[in-house]
C-alpha cells in the first residue's frame, strides 16, 4: 500500500541506500541558475523517484523546481484504491526501449528549436529522443562499467562518457562553459 511505498523509501533514505553522484546539488544549482529545465524520464517507480528527489532537495525545494516547471518526471506510477492500497499500475508501462513513445515536443510545448543535453545510462536510451524536433543535442552516457568493460555503442551514441559510474562535474563544467 501506500504507507508501505512511504516507509520503504523512508528507509531506504536512513540507511544511505540512496546514493547520489557527486556534483548533484550544482547541477540542481544550475538548473535554476539558467532556467534548465529537467525532463527525467525512467522505467522506475515515479513514487519512488520523487522520494528520493525530496530526500536529496528538500520537499520546499523540490516544491520550487516543480512550480518553476523546471523538473518533469516521467516513470512508471502505482494505482491506488480509495483505502491507499495498490490495486494496478500505469499503463502503457515505461521500460527502456519505449521511452521514445513518451518523449515528444509536447513536453517542451511544442517547441522545435530546443537544445538537449542529454545524459543516459544505456546505450539505448538516447533513442528517446528520436521522435523529436531539436536544434542541438549534446548525448553523454553514463558508463557504469569499469572502464575497459564500457561497450563500444557508447561512444557510437553518445558525444561523451562519464566513466565508472563518475560524478557530475564534467556535466557541470559543460553547462557552465555553454552558458557564460
Amino acid at each position: 500500500n501506500k504507507l508501505n511505498v512511504k516507509s520503504f523509501i523512508e528507509e531506504a533514505i536512513n540507511q544511505g541506500y540512496f546514493l547520489f553522484r557527486n556534483g548533484i546539488y550544482k547541477f540542481f544549482d544550475l538548473l535554476e541558475k539558467y532556467n534548465l529545465p529537467l525532463i527525467l524520464i525512467s522505467a522506475g517507480i515515479k513514487g519512488v523517484i520523487i522520494g528520493e528527489l525530496k530526500a536529496l532537495l528538500g520537499n520546499d525545494r523540490y516544491q520550487q523546481l516543480k512550480a518553476k516547471k523546471l523538473l518533469t518526471i516521467i516513470a512508471n506510477e502505482f494505482i491506488y484504491d480509495d483505502k491507499d492500497n495498490i490495486v494496478d499500475y500505469g499503463r502503457p508501462v515505461i521500460y527502456s526501449f519505449n521511452k521514445s513513445s513518451f518523449v515528444t515536443n509536447k513536453l517542451v510545448n511544442d517547441r522545435k528549436d530546443i537544445n538537449i543535453l542529454f545524459f543516459g545510462d544505456n546505450f539505448n536510451d538516447i533513442d528517446a529522443i528520436s521522435k523529436m524536433e531539436y536544434s542541438n543535442v549534446l548525448g553523454i552516457a553514463f558508463g557504469n562499467y569499469p572502464e575497459k568493460d564500457i561497450p563500444k555503442e557508447y561512444y557510437e551514441k553518445y558525444d561523451a562518457v562519464v566513466k565508472e559510474d563518475g560524478d557530475l562535474w564534467f556535466i557541470n563544467d559543460t553547462i557552465e562553459k555553454l552558458y557564460n
